[in-house]
């Protein structure tokens, strides 16, 4: 919980101060400043894990979007709802290529 506030007190001081919102830059902030109060920090499984999936998620989510096109998401809102279920349980469950 505490890594979270201080990813958001990060993100929101960034955007009190002008800056650009550039989410990794964020979260190598909070990583930083977790660890220049609590060093062990880095050790623990729990902080690289979050840090991990934080950053994969910034990582991955604007490339796997590229990936669908608009003409894709424009049918879903033109099919019925069943047909919108499957269409998108088929697109959570492909591997990108």
């Amino acid at each position: 919980m505490i890594r979270a506030a201080i990813m958001v007190i990060t993100f929101l001081f960034s955007i009190l101060l002008d800056r650009e919102r550039n989410l990794l830059h964020t979260l190598a902030l909070a990583a930083f400043l977790i660890l220049l109060f609590s060093p062990p920090s880095l050790f623990d499984v729990s902080f690289q894990l979050s840090f991990i999936a934080v950053l994969s998620i910034l990582y991955l989510v604007p490339r796997f979007l590229q990936e669908f096109k608009q003409d894709e998401i424009s049918l879903l809102l033109r099919t019925s709802w069943k047909n919108n279920i499957f269409k998108y349980m088929r697109l959570s469950f492909s591997s990108p290529e």
